[in-house]
């Protein structure tokens, strides 16, 4: 099964918020996971003039383009200029917790996702099957699920 994704642009023009329903992969997965992602500009300034998503191998891509700002006017009484204006403003390049070298969001200790309304809000889930075996499943977002490793040393994944 595939996930669904749904996409709605705020009634300001600012940001988007989405629904995702994530389904059961595995039959040993303990239920769907649901997230509501949320992202806009942050600068004030800025609309939202259009957007794309695109789901693969796990990774929810939103592409967000701003409104062009025209800047133009009259230089010493002579031609007029016009210049089309980006905002550049810092708000849009690192929105909060979204800068993977930012050091607090990396580390060995993982933390819940603020953006899982229902399911497991970790990155992992793991329990003990009837047979005595162990399920583990590791979300590894842009790795393809035919192409990886996974070793385990000294109880570790």
């Amino acid at each position: 099964m595939k996930a669904a994704v749904e996409v709605s642009l705020w009634a300001d023009d600012k940001g988007v918020e989405s629904l995702v329903d994530a389904p059961k992969q595995h039959k040993h997965d303990s239920s769907q996971r649901t997230y509501c992602p949320i992202i806009g500009f942050m600068c004030g300034r800025c609309k939202v003039l259009r957007f794309t998503s695109q789901v693969c191998d796990g990774v929810l891509r939103l592409v967000l383009t701003p409104t062009a700002r025209i800047l133009g006017g009259r230089f010493l009484g002579g031609a007029d200029w016009e210049e089309t204006y980006f905002c550049s403003s810092a708000a849009h390049w690192l929105p909060y917790a979204s800068d993977p070298y930012d050091p607090s969001l990396t580390g060995p200790v993982l933390e819940p996702n603020p953006s899982v309304n229902e399911g497991s809000p970790m990155a992992y889930e793991s329990k003990r099957l009837p047979n005595g075996s162990l399920y583990v499943r590791v979300d590894m977002p842009g790795v393809p699920k035919d192409r990886f490793t996974v070793s385990v040393a000294d109880g570790r994944i």
